[in-house]
Parts: C-alpha cells; structure tokens; sequence
C-alpha cells in the first residue's frame, strides 16, 4: 500500500510539475505603444484606426494629466525607416506624428523617423523618434517601440 501512495504522489508532482507554467504555444504579441520624453518612460495600451490614412496611438488621462502620441503613417505601410515630415494634411503616403503633453496642447512633428520593422496579417511592428515644436523648448519622444493591431 505504502508502495502504491509514493507512486501515485510521484505521478502527481510529476504531472504538477509539467503543468507548471504556460502550456499554451500562442505567441501572439501583446499591443502596446511604449517611449520616453525627458527620460521618463511612458507605455500605454494602443489603438489602431484605418480610414484615409493608418493611425496608431496610445493617450490616457483626462484634462491635465491627459497624454498622448500618435503616428500617421499610409493605410498600407512598408517595412523600412521612414522621414516624418512636418505636415498632417499631406499625402496619403507620408508619415507623421503628434505628441499632446496634455489636453490643450497638441504638437505636429517637425522631425523624426518611424521604422517600421515588421508587419504580418495581424501586426504591425516598429520603432519612433521625433522632435516636437512646443513654440519654446522642443520636446524629444526618443526610445519609442509599437506593436500595434493592423
């Protein structure tokens, strides 16, 4: 009887043990938009629109505290490092971004890049730096990363 109890708490830590962890072999990306401004790093959840143009975004906060970053980029965006250009109302194959500290101030980029590092059926991958002109001191967005619903 003894016998028989150690095998079958043997055969259950070892079943416990295998079980451990994960068993799931979905690597499916977590979407997040990820960047620092002044050294402070910021991750927010992020939203994917597609109309006329593709935006991913990431904002939180109300009023005050409200921030933002958005990247506009073209509804079918290629692999590869692309120049942001300083005006949102341009074409529909450009790139640009937005950077909003909080509610009642909204900068369009005057500089950057966004390179775009992968994209599958699902998402879209890639990193961002850019310079935003606050009419005083610029305000950098440096170390940006996405991964982002496509």
């Amino acid at each position: 009887m003894k016998k028989l109890l150690l095998l079958s708490v043997s055969i259950l830590m070892v079943t416990l043990t295998a079980c451990s962890g994960s068993d799931s072999n979905d690597d499916t990306p977590t979407t997040f938009i990820k960047f620092k401004v002044d050294g402070v790093a910021y991750n927010y959840e992020v939203e994917t629109l597609t109309s006329l143009k593709k935006l991913i975004t990431g904002r939180v906060g109300e009023g005050a505290s409200y921030r933002e970053v958005s990247l506009w980029m073209p509804v079918e965006p290629t692999v590869g490092a692309h120049t942001i250009v300083d005006d949102p109302s341009s074409a529909d194959d450009t790139y640009t971004a937005i950077y909003a500290p909080n509610f009642d101030n909204r900068y369009d980029a005057t500089s950057g890049t966004v390179t775009i590092t992968s994209i599958d059926d699902n998402y879209i991958k890639g990193t961002f730096s850019y310079t935003v002109d606050t009419g005083g001191t610029p305000i950098v967005i440096s170390e940006g990363e996405f991964i982002a619903d496509k």
